[in-house]
């Protein structure tokens, strides 16, 4: 629609140049037709001009002398004097009055005195021959010249007409093209809102479809947690059954896993999105008897990614139970990733001296097995490299 409108005011815009480029023409064929008449009315009182001298030479010229009249003196009541309103001449007519009567006494009259003095001339031509001249031809060329001028008159007051009608329409053009210019203002705006709007509308919908994935990402994480909890604990109670399902010792064992799985299950339903947990036990240590006596007091301590270290009980004996259980709740991201293939899982044996501890012995676990397996790495026995002598406990 804004293009058809477009469309629309450019036409518009042409017909008003059209408009304007037409009253220019008729504002200068109204300057020539004023030149014209101009011209005209000049060249008309020249040649009246002209036309009255050449008669009255002729006229002149021609007549004789006239005997001087004797003076006759009458003293006759003098009439008063007729005032009679100027007569109203258009632009038109002659400035010579064409309404003198042709009958027009020779005699001048003269005031001397108290009475009048008139003298007599003789016969003189009279004035409208004189001004007008006698050729039938003559009042014809102005009779056409007259009608020409009347002519022109029409002619310029049809082009002033016809310049108000165009100027008229031109101001009405122009006011429809205001008018079409706020209209198309009105929807240019309205569409910019609109887009705008729309804008705002799909950012909201793209958060919206943002935060159902992730919730989905977060049940599916919880799913997943939970079935890896659910596999860990059937796998170990299925290992201490197979194992020595007739000692006391087994069954504790096997209430202890069953403990941490369901802790470790209570833990996975606070994970956030991208959250996994990391569980390490230690069960027990059995250290040569040169190292550890009987009567040592020995403990454990572990180093895992950024977190705190954990220590595990201190006890007595080259045989210690430490039953130790330390889980970690880790984001799962590139950088973890790269940490668990490359790095390890440090355990470090320390034995308490009179107040102070003694670093004893060190052993290491690779944490690239965790991705490849399927999330559960066991070592049954992992030999500590002693650090006061070369012997292994």
């Amino acid at each position: 629609m804004i293009a058809q409108m477009t469309g629309e005011n450019k036409k518009i815009q042409d017909l008003i140049a059209h408009l304007q480029s037409k009253i220019k023409q008729l504002k200068q064929a109204k300057d020539r037709v004023e030149q014209d008449l101009a011209q005209m009315a000049r060249h008309l009182m020249e040649e009246r001009n002209a036309k009255s001298l050449e008669a009255i030479k002729s006229n002149v010229g021609s007549a004789p002398a006239p005997r001087p009249e004797p003076l006759i003196i009458v003293r006759p009541r003098t009439p008063e004097p007729q005032h009679q309103p100027p007569q109203k001449r258009d632009a038109c007519s002659s400035p010579v009055n064409n309404n003198v009567s042709p009958r027009r006494e020779s005699a001048h009259s003269f005031n001397v005195g108290g009475g009048v003095i008139r003298r007599n001339y003789g016969d003189l031509p009279p004035a409208t021959s004189i001004l007008d001249g006698t050729g039938s031809a003559e009042d014809n060329s102005v009779k056409h010249l007259r009608n020409r001028v009347h002519v022109l008159q029409i002619a310029h007051l049809k082009s002033m007409q016809e310049l108000e009608r165009c100027e008229k329409m031109l101001q009405a053009q122009t006011n429809i093209n205001r008018e079409l210019a706020l209209e198309i203002e009105e929807l240019t705006t309205s569409k910019i809102s609109s887009a705008n709007q729309l804008q705002r509308r799909m950012r909201d919908l793209e958060l919206l479809c943002e935060e159902r994935q992730q919730r989905i990402h977060t049940l599916q994480a919880e799913i997943r947690q939970l079935k890896y909890a659910r596999e860990k604990l059937l796998l170990k109670i299925r290992d201490a059954e197979e194992e020595c399902p007739e000692e006391s010792g087994s069954d504790d064992e096997g209430s202890d896993v069953a403990s941490l799985s369901e802790s470790l299950i209570l833990a996975a339903r606070e994970l956030a999105p991208g959250e996994q947990l990391l569980e390490l036990g230690i069960r027990s240590g059995s250290f040569d008897s040169s190292v550890v006596g009987i009567n040592s007091l020995t403990f454990i301590l572990c180093d895992f990614y950024d977190f705190e270290s954990q220590s595990t009980p201190l006890l007595m004996g080259n045989r210690p139970e430490y039953n130790l259980s330390a889980t970690f709740k880790v984001t799962v991201d590139g950088f973890f990733l790269r940490y668990l293939a490359s790095e390890s899982i440090f355990l470090e044996v320390h034995q308490a001296i009179r107040g102070d501890f003694k670093l004893i012995g060190k052993a290491s676990i690779r944490l690239s097995k965790l991705l490849q397996s399927k999330g559960i790495v066991k070592e049954p026995t992992l030999a500590v490299k002693s650090l006061c002598c070369d012997n292994h406990g």
